[in-house]
Protein backbone atom coordinates (compact mmCIF):
# COMPACT_ATOMS: atom_id res chain seq x y z
CA UNK A 1 0.00 0.00 0.00
CA UNK A 2 1.31 3.40 -0.96
CA UNK A 3 0.14 6.64 0.58
CA UNK A 4 0.85 10.15 -0.65
CA UNK A 5 -0.30 13.58 0.40
CA UNK A 6 -0.11 16.59 -1.89
CA UNK A 7 -1.09 20.02 -0.61
CA UNK A 8 -0.84 23.46 -2.20
CA UNK A 9 -1.65 27.08 -1.47
CA UNK A 10 -1.29 29.50 -4.38
CA UNK A 11 -1.83 33.25 -4.69
CA UNK A 12 -2.84 33.93 -8.27
CA UNK A 13 -2.28 37.06 -10.33
CA UNK A 14 -5.40 36.34 -12.34
CA UNK A 15 -7.82 39.24 -12.27
CA UNK A 16 -10.93 38.84 -10.15
CA UNK A 17 -13.43 38.55 -13.04
CA UNK A 18 -11.79 35.28 -14.09
CA UNK A 19 -13.28 33.56 -11.04
CA UNK A 20 -16.22 31.92 -12.77
CA UNK A 21 -17.69 29.37 -10.39
CA UNK A 22 -20.81 31.50 -9.94
CA UNK A 23 -21.46 31.58 -13.69
CA UNK A 24 -22.53 28.94 -16.14
CA UNK A 25 -20.41 27.99 -19.11
CA UNK A 26 -22.96 29.49 -21.48
CA UNK A 27 -22.48 32.96 -19.97
CA UNK A 28 -18.78 33.21 -20.78
CA UNK A 29 -16.20 32.04 -23.26
CA UNK A 30 -14.74 28.55 -23.07
CA UNK A 31 -14.17 27.58 -19.43
CA UNK A 32 -11.69 24.90 -18.34
CA UNK A 33 -11.07 23.24 -14.98
CA UNK A 34 -8.05 21.04 -15.61
CA UNK A 35 -5.33 23.70 -15.94
CA UNK A 36 -5.48 24.96 -12.33
CA UNK A 37 -8.16 22.66 -10.84
CA UNK A 38 -10.80 25.40 -10.75
CA UNK A 39 -12.98 26.99 -13.40
CA UNK A 40 -11.47 29.83 -15.39
CA UNK A 41 -11.68 31.13 -18.96
CA UNK A 42 -9.28 29.35 -21.25
CA UNK A 43 -7.67 32.63 -22.35
CA UNK A 44 -6.55 33.29 -18.75
CA UNK A 45 -4.62 30.05 -18.41
CA UNK A 46 -0.85 29.90 -18.85
CA UNK A 47 -0.76 26.20 -19.70
CA UNK A 48 -1.48 25.21 -23.33
CA UNK A 49 -5.01 23.77 -23.14
CA UNK A 50 -7.11 22.16 -25.87
CA UNK A 51 -10.84 21.51 -25.45
CA UNK A 52 -12.93 19.08 -27.51
CA UNK A 53 -16.69 19.37 -26.96
CA UNK A 54 -19.43 16.77 -27.38
CA UNK A 55 -20.66 18.63 -30.45
CA UNK A 56 -17.21 18.47 -32.05
CA UNK A 57 -16.92 14.74 -31.32
CA UNK A 58 -20.30 14.15 -32.97
CA UNK A 59 -19.31 16.27 -35.96
CA UNK A 60 -16.12 14.30 -36.63
CA UNK A 61 -18.10 11.01 -36.39
CA UNK A 62 -15.34 9.43 -34.34
CA UNK A 63 -15.82 5.86 -33.16
CA UNK A 64 -13.16 5.72 -30.43
CA UNK A 65 -11.25 7.91 -28.01
CA UNK A 66 -8.07 7.34 -30.01
CA UNK A 67 -9.66 8.85 -33.15
CA UNK A 68 -10.47 12.03 -31.23
CA UNK A 69 -7.10 12.43 -29.51
CA UNK A 70 -5.09 11.82 -32.68
CA UNK A 71 -6.35 15.18 -33.98
CA UNK A 72 -4.81 17.10 -31.07
CA UNK A 73 -1.31 18.63 -31.24
CA UNK A 74 1.62 16.71 -29.80
CA UNK A 75 -0.23 13.40 -29.44
CA UNK A 76 0.79 10.04 -30.87
CA UNK A 77 -1.16 6.83 -30.28
CA UNK A 78 -0.10 3.22 -30.78
CA UNK A 79 -2.54 0.35 -31.04
CA UNK A 80 -2.08 -3.41 -30.85
CA UNK A 81 -4.73 -3.97 -33.50
CA UNK A 82 -8.20 -2.77 -34.46
CA UNK A 83 -11.10 -1.50 -32.35
CA UNK A 84 -11.04 -2.77 -28.79
CA UNK A 85 -7.34 -3.64 -28.77
CA UNK A 86 -5.03 -2.06 -26.19
CA UNK A 87 -3.90 1.48 -27.02
CA UNK A 88 -1.18 3.69 -25.56
CA UNK A 89 -0.78 7.47 -25.77
CA UNK A 90 2.39 9.54 -26.03
CA UNK A 91 2.61 13.33 -25.73
CA UNK A 92 5.55 15.26 -27.16
CA UNK A 93 7.70 12.14 -27.19
CA UNK A 94 7.19 11.34 -23.51
CA UNK A 95 6.50 7.81 -22.34
CA UNK A 96 2.89 6.63 -21.98
CA UNK A 97 3.33 6.40 -18.19
CA UNK A 98 3.99 10.16 -18.17
CA UNK A 99 0.54 11.00 -19.54
CA UNK A 100 -2.13 11.19 -16.85
CA UNK A 101 -5.70 10.26 -17.78
CA UNK A 102 -8.54 11.51 -15.58
CA UNK A 103 -12.28 10.86 -15.63
CA UNK A 104 -14.06 13.82 -14.03
CA UNK A 105 -10.79 14.70 -12.32
CA UNK A 106 -10.28 11.18 -10.88
CA UNK A 107 -7.13 9.28 -11.88
CA UNK A 108 -7.54 6.09 -13.85
CA UNK A 109 -5.06 3.52 -15.09
CA UNK A 110 -2.93 0.70 -13.76
CA UNK A 111 -0.12 1.42 -11.32
CA UNK A 112 1.39 -1.94 -12.35
CA UNK A 113 1.56 -1.01 -16.04
CA UNK A 114 2.03 2.68 -15.27
CA UNK A 115 -0.39 3.88 -17.96
CA UNK A 116 -4.04 4.00 -18.99
CA UNK A 117 -5.68 1.99 -21.76
CA UNK A 118 -7.65 4.39 -23.97
CA UNK A 119 -9.79 1.57 -25.39
CA UNK A 120 -11.49 1.34 -21.97
CA UNK A 121 -13.02 4.82 -22.37
CA UNK A 122 -16.09 5.02 -24.65
CA UNK A 123 -17.24 8.24 -26.31
CA UNK A 124 -20.80 7.70 -25.09
CA UNK A 125 -21.76 10.17 -22.38
CA UNK A 126 -18.72 12.44 -22.75
CA UNK A 127 -19.45 16.17 -22.47
CA UNK A 128 -15.94 17.41 -23.26
CA UNK A 129 -12.26 16.49 -23.18
CA UNK A 130 -9.64 18.86 -21.77
CA UNK A 131 -6.02 18.28 -22.76
CA UNK A 132 -2.93 19.98 -21.31
CA UNK A 133 0.36 19.26 -23.02
CA UNK A 134 3.84 19.84 -21.69
CA UNK A 135 5.48 20.16 -18.32
CA UNK A 136 2.94 22.62 -16.89
CA UNK A 137 0.71 19.60 -16.33
CA UNK A 138 3.24 18.37 -13.73
CA UNK A 139 1.18 20.11 -11.05
CA UNK A 140 -0.64 16.75 -11.00
CA UNK A 141 2.54 14.85 -10.16
CA UNK A 142 5.41 13.00 -11.80
CA UNK A 143 3.07 10.83 -13.88
CA UNK A 144 1.82 13.96 -15.67
CA UNK A 145 5.08 15.51 -16.92
CA UNK A 146 4.03 14.73 -20.51
CA UNK A 147 0.46 15.95 -20.21
CA UNK A 148 -3.00 15.49 -18.74
CA UNK A 149 -6.18 14.32 -20.46
CA UNK A 150 -9.35 14.94 -18.46
CA UNK A 151 -12.48 13.19 -19.76
CA UNK A 152 -15.51 15.03 -18.38
CA UNK A 153 -18.93 13.36 -18.32
CA UNK A 154 -20.61 15.63 -15.76
CA UNK A 155 -24.12 16.83 -16.50
CA UNK A 156 -24.44 20.31 -18.03
CA UNK A 157 -27.12 22.31 -16.26
CA UNK A 158 -30.17 22.80 -18.45
CA UNK A 159 -29.23 19.86 -20.68
CA UNK A 160 -32.04 17.66 -21.96
CA UNK A 161 -31.00 14.57 -23.87
CA UNK A 162 -32.61 11.36 -25.05
CA UNK A 163 -30.72 9.29 -27.63
CA UNK A 164 -30.77 5.66 -28.76
CA UNK A 165 -28.63 4.35 -31.61
CA UNK A 166 -27.50 1.03 -33.07
CA UNK A 167 -24.91 0.31 -35.71
CA UNK A 168 -23.11 -2.46 -37.58
CA UNK A 169 -20.06 -2.78 -39.78
CA UNK A 170 -17.42 -5.05 -41.20
CA UNK A 171 -15.83 -7.89 -39.21
CA UNK A 172 -19.21 -8.44 -37.48
CA UNK A 173 -18.95 -5.12 -35.71
CA UNK A 174 -22.07 -4.27 -33.67
CA UNK A 175 -22.80 -1.40 -31.31
CA UNK A 176 -25.79 -0.16 -29.31
CA UNK A 177 -25.83 3.13 -27.38
CA UNK A 178 -28.34 4.85 -25.14
CA UNK A 179 -28.10 8.24 -23.41
CA UNK A 180 -30.55 10.10 -21.17
CA UNK A 181 -30.01 13.33 -19.27
CA UNK A 182 -32.26 15.98 -17.80
CA UNK A 183 -33.84 17.51 -14.76
CA UNK A 184 -35.73 15.19 -12.45
CA UNK A 185 -37.14 18.11 -10.46
CA UNK A 186 -36.34 21.78 -9.95
CA UNK A 187 -33.27 21.04 -7.84
CA UNK A 188 -32.36 17.52 -8.98
CA UNK A 189 -30.85 16.16 -12.19
CA UNK A 190 -29.77 12.80 -13.53
CA UNK A 191 -27.78 11.30 -16.38
CA UNK A 192 -27.28 7.79 -17.75
CA UNK A 193 -25.29 6.55 -20.74
CA UNK A 194 -24.78 2.93 -21.76
CA UNK A 195 -22.69 1.37 -24.50
CA UNK A 196 -22.47 -2.26 -25.73
CA UNK A 197 -19.95 -3.03 -28.44
CA UNK A 198 -18.45 -6.13 -30.00
CA UNK A 199 -16.60 -7.33 -33.09
CA UNK A 200 -14.96 -10.45 -34.46
CA UNK A 201 -12.09 -8.17 -35.46
CA UNK A 202 -9.07 -9.18 -37.51
CA UNK A 203 -5.68 -10.62 -36.62
CA UNK A 204 -3.61 -8.38 -34.35
CA UNK A 205 -0.44 -10.11 -35.59
CA UNK A 206 1.25 -9.70 -38.96
CA UNK A 207 2.54 -13.28 -38.84
CA UNK A 208 0.93 -15.51 -41.48
CA UNK A 209 0.82 -18.38 -39.01
CA UNK A 210 -1.41 -16.32 -36.68
CA UNK A 211 -4.10 -15.15 -39.07
CA UNK A 212 -7.02 -15.87 -36.74
CA UNK A 213 -9.48 -13.08 -35.91
CA UNK A 214 -8.95 -11.27 -32.61
CA UNK A 215 -12.25 -9.85 -31.44
CA UNK A 216 -13.48 -7.89 -28.48
CA UNK A 217 -16.57 -7.26 -26.37
CA UNK A 218 -17.22 -4.34 -24.06
CA UNK A 219 -19.96 -2.94 -21.84
CA UNK A 220 -19.81 0.61 -20.48
CA UNK A 221 -21.93 2.61 -18.06
CA UNK A 222 -21.74 6.30 -17.17
CA UNK A 223 -24.20 7.66 -14.61
CA UNK A 224 -24.69 10.72 -12.46
CA UNK A 225 -27.19 12.12 -10.01
CA UNK A 226 -26.94 15.52 -8.40
CA UNK A 227 -28.84 18.43 -7.01
CA UNK A 228 -28.91 21.66 -5.05
CA UNK A 229 -29.44 21.34 -1.31
CA UNK A 230 -29.64 25.13 -1.14
CA UNK A 231 -28.63 28.07 -3.33
CA UNK A 232 -25.04 27.70 -2.08
CA UNK A 233 -24.64 23.91 -1.73
CA UNK A 234 -24.54 21.40 -4.58
CA UNK A 235 -24.06 17.61 -4.31
CA UNK A 236 -23.33 15.06 -7.03
CA UNK A 237 -22.31 11.42 -7.45
CA UNK A 238 -20.71 9.93 -10.58
CA UNK A 239 -20.14 6.38 -11.82
CA UNK A 240 -17.91 5.17 -14.65
CA UNK A 241 -17.76 1.43 -15.36
CA UNK A 242 -16.10 -0.57 -18.15
CA UNK A 243 -16.14 -4.36 -18.55
CA UNK A 244 -14.29 -5.68 -21.58
CA UNK A 245 -12.79 -8.81 -23.10
CA UNK A 246 -10.23 -8.71 -25.92
CA UNK A 247 -8.38 -11.41 -27.86
CA UNK A 248 -4.78 -10.99 -29.00
CA UNK A 249 -1.82 -13.05 -30.28
CA UNK A 250 0.91 -13.81 -27.68
CA UNK A 251 2.23 -15.93 -29.34
CA UNK A 252 -1.05 -17.75 -30.02
CA UNK A 253 -4.63 -16.73 -29.35
CA UNK A 254 -4.79 -15.20 -25.88
CA UNK A 255 -7.39 -13.20 -23.98
CA UNK A 256 -7.59 -10.38 -21.48
CA UNK A 257 -10.52 -9.43 -19.26
CA UNK A 258 -10.49 -5.85 -18.00
CA UNK A 259 -12.74 -4.09 -15.50
CA UNK A 260 -12.21 -0.38 -14.91
CA UNK A 261 -14.41 1.61 -12.54
CA UNK A 262 -14.53 5.09 -11.04
CA UNK A 263 -16.93 6.13 -8.27
CA UNK A 264 -16.96 9.64 -6.87
CA UNK A 265 -19.10 11.88 -4.67
CA UNK A 266 -18.62 15.61 -4.20
CA UNK A 267 -20.00 18.50 -2.18
CA UNK A 268 -19.60 22.03 -3.52
CA UNK A 269 -20.05 25.36 -1.78
CA UNK A 270 -20.77 28.26 -4.14
CA UNK A 271 -20.52 31.46 -2.12
CA UNK A 272 -20.10 35.03 -3.31
CA UNK A 273 -16.37 35.10 -2.56
CA UNK A 274 -15.54 31.47 -1.77
CA UNK A 275 -15.84 28.31 -3.83
CA UNK A 276 -15.06 25.01 -2.09
CA UNK A 277 -15.20 21.45 -3.43
CA UNK A 278 -14.68 18.28 -1.38
CA UNK A 279 -14.50 15.07 -3.45
CA UNK A 280 -14.12 11.47 -2.31
CA UNK A 281 -13.41 8.93 -5.03
CA UNK A 282 -12.53 5.27 -5.55
CA UNK A 283 -10.88 3.95 -8.71
CA UNK A 284 -10.20 0.31 -9.59
CA UNK A 285 -8.32 -1.10 -12.60
CA UNK A 286 -8.28 -4.90 -12.85
CA UNK A 287 -7.04 -7.06 -15.73
CA UNK A 288 -6.66 -10.82 -16.06
CA UNK A 289 -4.83 -12.57 -18.91
CA UNK A 290 -5.24 -16.12 -20.25
CA UNK A 291 -3.04 -18.39 -22.42
CA UNK A 292 -0.03 -16.09 -22.31
CA UNK A 293 2.30 -18.50 -20.56
CA UNK A 294 2.38 -16.17 -17.58
CA UNK A 295 -1.30 -15.75 -16.78
CA UNK A 296 -2.08 -13.47 -13.90
CA UNK A 297 -4.28 -10.84 -12.35
CA UNK A 298 -3.15 -7.24 -12.09
CA UNK A 299 -5.21 -4.86 -10.00
CA UNK A 300 -4.80 -1.28 -8.82
CA UNK A 301 -7.17 0.28 -6.28
CA UNK A 302 -7.02 3.97 -5.42
CA UNK A 303 -8.90 5.95 -2.81
CA UNK A 304 -8.70 9.71 -3.23
CA UNK A 305 -9.79 12.59 -1.04
CA UNK A 306 -9.50 16.00 -2.69
CA UNK A 307 -10.29 19.44 -1.26
CA UNK A 308 -10.08 22.50 -3.51
CA UNK A 309 -10.86 26.12 -2.62
CA UNK A 310 -10.89 29.41 -4.49
CA UNK A 311 -11.18 32.66 -2.54
CA UNK A 312 -11.74 36.04 -4.16
CA UNK A 313 -10.83 39.31 -2.44
CA UNK A 314 -8.72 41.93 -4.15
CA UNK A 315 -6.96 39.01 -5.84
CA UNK A 316 -7.84 35.38 -6.43
CA UNK A 317 -6.34 32.72 -4.15
CA UNK A 318 -6.55 28.96 -4.61
CA UNK A 319 -5.59 26.39 -2.01
CA UNK A 320 -6.37 22.79 -1.15
CA UNK A 321 -4.93 19.33 -0.83
CA UNK A 322 -5.01 15.72 -2.03
CA UNK A 323 -4.74 12.45 -0.18
CA UNK A 324 -4.14 9.38 -2.31
CA UNK A 325 -4.04 5.82 -1.00
CA UNK A 326 -3.05 3.16 -3.53
CA UNK A 327 -2.74 -0.60 -3.20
Amino acid sequence: MNKSIIAAAVASLVSAPSLTFAQSSSDIETVVVTANRFEQPIQNTIAPVEVVTKEEIDAMQAKSMAEVLRRLPGIQISSNGGYGQSQSIYVRGSESNHVLVLVNGVRMGSATLGSSDLSAIPLTGIERIEYIRGSRAAVYGSDAVGGVINVITEYREGESLSEVSVGAGSDQYQVAKVSFAGEISNNLWGKFAGNIEQSDGFSSSSESTQSDDDGFKSKDIIAEIGGYVSTEWRLRANVFYHDGNVEFDYPETSEKDAVVSNYSASAEYLGDSLYSNLTAAFNSDKSETYNTGSDGVFQTDRTVLNWQNVYQHSEVYSFGGDRLVRK
